[in-house]
């Protein structure tokens, strides 16, 4: 509760940021026009506990599994049946750096306390407070996503959702119960064909702050 009121009075001494926050202008332009959704139900881990490098690998293989089973005539990787894959590409967002120009963009909406300089940017409850991972997604490949996050409220709730395009319906969302304090949770899907593809992350009811988000991108065909 100290926590909340301490974020409530800094957020009462700085200008609130209602606007959404763009990436260089750059990644706009690059951007491909075709647009690409999960193309089988994404997998979603939230143990109450840090996300083990074991229990990352094991989200990746399920989406691929769960991809191969919505379409027969893909096969699988040896490796990536195994967990083994080698991966293609891993960054990690946070709020000091929160694009790779080519890969992964962020947009934000209604953070009502932003402070790069403290690496916070804080959002309140409701889907209007929101931050969107925008991917250059690829074909065959599957993107596991590992959050780190904070509520300030008891009993938080989080949901996660591809959107298309922001603020759109949801396709694939996921709400699931969190932990009050620091938290962690993977989502992993595979694309249904390269373009861009939005993941959506907000609270339906607490105030929470982002922390950072390790993606990883596996072949898996």
């Amino acid at each position: 509760m100290k926590n909340l009121v301490a974020l409530l009075v800094a957020v009462a001494t700085i200008a609130p940021v209602s606007a959404q926050n763009a990436g260089p202008m750059q990644i706009e332009k690059n951007r491909p026009r075709q647009t690409a959704v999960p193309a089988a139900k994404p997998i979603v881990l939230h143990t109450g506990r840090p996300i083990t490098p074991d229990q990352k690998r094991e989200v990746q293989v399920s989406a691929a599994r769960s991809y191969a089973a919505k379409f027969p005539g893909v096969k699988l990787r040896a490796n990536v049946e195994s967990g083994s894959a080698p991966a293609i590409s891993t960054v990690t967002l946070t709020p000091l750096s929160l694009y790779q120009t080519g890969y992964i963009d962020t947009e934000w909406n209604n953070a009502p306390y932003v402070n790069p300089e403290l690496n916070q940017i804080t959002f309140g409850p409701g889907e209007s407070s929101y931050i969107d991972f925008i991917f250059v997604a690829a074909a065959n490949t599957s993107y596991t996503m590992t959050f780190k996050v904070n509520a300030f409220t008891a009993n938080p709730q989080y949901t996660i959702l591809p959107s298309l395009p922001p603020g759109n319906g949801p396709n694939g969302s996921e709400t699931f119960a969190g932990n009050t304090g620091n938290d962690e949770f993977s989502f992993a899907f595979v694309a249904d064909k390269s373009g861009i593809l939005i993941v959506s992350l907000y609270s339906p009811n607490a105030y929470w702050t982002f922390g950072s988000c390790e993606i990883t991108a596996i072949p898996i065909s």
